[in-house]
């Protein structure tokens, strides 16, 4: 953790230092759509008893929403700090306990920050090809809704959520960039991440709206020794890998003659 903290403020610190100098400085905004690169069991779909029919699925699946400020050193060598959300994919989940219907919406959403090295080639004229390696380092917050609906016990809408704790992963991207002017230009690009996450804690932010029950906050632990009323728990691990497309605009800033 200590080693990527250094390496996060050593590549800000040059990058703040190395506008000034750099070739080209530029900014992007963009949005795509992730699928799940690495899996985890979630669920079983199965309302029946007698079978089963399991729920796999990736918590980085969903939108991607994504910004980032860049310069390249010289026309093939660059560094890019990005940052993204994630809104991510509800997996529905539906049973049946006696006479109450429950409908969970399984979800993550995810901030992160992206620090990496750019290398591009001219593929055209105004057609640069690009590819990007690096970290990322997010703060993710998955929740669970829960819907209650029928008669002989608490219905309404209850909410969980886990937070805490920063997910640690490596990111990189294939794409092209389109220089539509001196200033303006397209990118759209192949994109992935690959990373899991363990959260610290588990609370109720919306309880029933008959339930009386207190519902202590849990905080999740790797190594403890159990007491009673300690409220710990195992602590889980959450897949957060994706891969997807992207598309955007960037908008660029020459300060120098490009070599």
């Amino acid at each position: 953790m200590k080693a990527f903290k250094t390496v996060l403020i050593v590549f800000f610190i040059l990058s703040i230092a190395g506008i000034s100098n750099a070739q080209s400085v530029y900014f992007k905004l963009g949005g795509g759509y992730g699928l799940g690169l690495s899996s985890q069991y979630l669920f079983d779909k199965s309302t029946v008893a007698t079978t089963r029919d399991l729920q796999y699925g990736s918590f980085g699946q969903g939108i991607d929403l994504h910004a980032g400020v860049g310069y390249m050193i010289c026309k093939n060598w660059g560094f890019e700090l990005a940052g993204s959300f994630v809104l991510g994919n509800k997996f529905e989940e539906n049973s049946v306990i006696g006479t109450v219907n429950y409908n969970s919406k399984h979800y993550a959403n995810t901030i992160s920050i992206m620090p990496a090295v750019v290398v591009s080639t001219q593929l055209a004229k105004e057609v640069d090809l690009y590819s990007r390696f690096g970290m990322t380092i997010a703060i993710p917050m998955k929740y669970e809704d829960i819907t209650a609906t029928g008669t002989g016990a608490p219905t309404g809408t209850m909410k969980w959520k886990e937070s805490g704790g920063v997910a640690l992963g490596i990111n990189g991207a294939v794409g092209t960039k389109f220089i539509l002017s001196k200033n303006f230009g397209i990118f759209t690009e192949i994109f992935g991440t690959a990373m899991s996450w363990g959260p610290s804690t588990l609370e109720v932010t919306e309880k029933y709206a008959n339930d009386a029950t207190v519902y202590p906050k849990i905080t999740y632990e790797e190594n403890w020794t159990p007491t009673a009323g300690d409220n710990k728990a195992p602590k889980p691990r959450y897949a957060l890998s994706n891969f997807g497309l992207r598309v955007g605009v960037t908008y660029f800033i020459p300060t120098g003659p490009v070599k």
